[in-house]
């Protein structure tokens, strides 16, 4: 009997403490106000078998770029900034290891001012990291800006650099967002675009290839796989004094590595979202890529492919905390105790954060919670451990979190069924009572209960039968007795037809 007991309180246990927990690692307030964060990256690029991170700032106004490398408990190691030329504009750089050497590219916009008139120029630049000597630079003519009888303006952001071997080749994949706006007092627009450009580099010679429309958003790479992954967008509005027209479209190509590069068109969506969810993946080719997107009836749905993209693994409109009109902000891909095929995602209303994990192989949720973070960045270093980066206030100093333990979900929560069932509380923190709302699918008995840290139950909130749909209850921080609880963590347990779907996490401060 005893046995027993020791395995129920066990299995309890497990259930009630499905959390997602993260730890400070370390602060970096490196960042002043009037300096851009243009690229965070983490490597081993002194081959010393320990991650560095790499933050990479601009400044526009004073013209310099500014590069740190930190250990990753928070320690700077060397800082090192330069100054760059007039009539020109800083947007991405990374540093890289090729055939025993560091390499550092930089992408820039320059212009050549005329009377009526700016031509724009792209620029690459790959020099040797060691002593920064220019090996090499191509300037790529991009457009013209007229400015007769109307203002223009054009801006350049380079979302990623991927240098990748290809044939005992470098190619260097490069996204840019191009900005165009124009007004001539009466009329007014503009539009936004993705391409990817390719460059090779071979015998220390920069090669121009080929640049790829409406393409180079997010650019991945996979090992085994003939072709690199990527998503881009465009969208044109116009303003005219009385309307306002949006036309976005979305697109998936894989572009393959051969010279010239063919791509192909894998999925186009007009006027949809598009969003890819398996960053930090090293597991495509087993278990394909995931993406949120929405149909016609701007439904949205999860949606994940097969590796060649010649069909769809599944598709799930199971949304979780989607339906509370939270934002997803960022997603990576984990590893839990009951495998390696999850992703992690978290969302965002009103800096009311909360995070999902989701089964990759069923689309089934897995775990939803409230959290403490939303990280701009998640970056899986060479030792496997993620690092979720925040940004924090006007100077945009860095927060840098990881898992405090490994993440666990329950069995029983890793099987698609006919039912949806989600439950979020607000405000959190809260003093004296937080509001926890619930959405049940279909009719369901319910019971809700509050437990504090100790597993030990502190309030039935709810023990009934409910109608589908969405429904709250207040919790007014009492027990059973109707005696103030003290301040603290207290986990809420939705319990549906007898099974503990999800488990949440709430602070009580006083």
């Amino acid at each position: 009997m005893k046995k027993i007991v020791i395995i129920i309180l066990f299995n309890i246990t497990l259930n009630l403490f499905s959390q997602v927990d993260f730890i400070l690692n370390f602060d970096f307030e490196g960042v002043l106000p009037i300096e851009e964060i243009e690229n965070i990256w983490i490597d081993d690029l002194n081959n010393d078998d320990e991650d560095e991170m790499y933050v990479l700032l601009s400044n526009d106004n004073d013209g310099y770029w500014k590069l740190f490398c930190l250990d990753l408990v928070g320690n700077i190691l060397w800082t090192y900034n330069q100054d760059y030329q007039e009539f020109s504009k800083f947007t991405n750089g990374l540093i890289f290891n090729f055939n025993n050497s560091q390499f550092f590219v930089t992408r820039n916009v320059s212009w050549i001012d005329y009377e009526w008139w700016t031509d724009i120029y792209f620029d690459f630049k790959i020099y040797n990291w060691n002593n920064l000597a220019l090996i090499d630079s191509i300037s790529i003519f991009s457009t013209t800006i007229h400015s007769m009888g109307n203002q223009s303006s054009y801006s350049l952001d380079v979302p990623q650099i991927k240098p990748v071997m290809v044939n005992n080749m470098l190619k260097i994949y490069v996204g840019d967002e191009i900005t165009s706006l124009w007004d001539d007092g009466s009329f007014n627009g503009g539009s936004i675009s993705n391409r990817m450009n390719i460059f090779s580099f071979n015998n220390n010679i920069l090669n121009f290839e080929e640049t790829i429309v409406y393409a180079g958003a997010n650019i991945l790479c996979y090992d085994d796989y003939d072709s690199i992954i990527s998503f881009g967008y465009r969208s044109i509005w116009d303003n005219y004094p009385d309307t306002r027209e949006l036309e976005t479209s979305q697109y998936l190509k894989t572009i393959s590595y051969e010279f010239p590069p063919v791509s192909t068109d894998i999925l186009t969506l007009e006027n949809k979202i598009l969003k890819l969810l398996t960053e930090n993946d090293t597991l495509y080719t087993e278990f394909g890529l995931l993406v949120l997107q929405t149909n016609d009836n701007s439904e949205f749905f999860y949606q994940c492919y097969t590796p060649d993209f010649s069909d769809t693994l599944w598709t799930s409109y199971q949304l979780g905390f989607l339906n509370d009109d939270y934002v997803l902000t960022n997603s990576t891909c984990v590893t839990t105790n009951l495998g390696n095929n999850y992703i992690l995602y978290f969302g965002n209303l009103d800096n009311n954060y909360i995070l999902e994990v989701r089964n990759r192989t069923t689309g089934a949720i897995a775990l939803t919670q409230s959290t403490d973070i939303n990280p701009e960045y998640i970056i899986k270093g060479n030792n496997g451990i993620l690092y979720f980066i925040e940004k924090i206030g006007y100077q945009q100093n860095l927060q840098i979190y990881t898992l405090q333990d490994e993440i666990y979900v329950s069995c029983n929560n890793n099987q698609i069924n006919d039912s949806f069932f989600k439950i979020s509380n607000y405000p959190n923190p809260f003093n004296p009572s937080t509001t926890i709302k619930y959405s049940i699918q279909n009719d369901s008995n319910v019971k809700l209960t509050i437990f504090n840290v100790k597993g030990q139950k502190i309030k039935t909130l709810v023990q009934n039968e409910f109608p589908k749909g969405n429904h709250s209850v207040i919790w007014n921080g009492n027990d059973e007795l109707g005696k103030p609880v003290s301040s603290g963590v207290y986990y809420y347990q939705l319990n549906i037809n007898g099974r503990t779907e999800f488990v949440n996490k709430c602070l009580l401060l006083k």
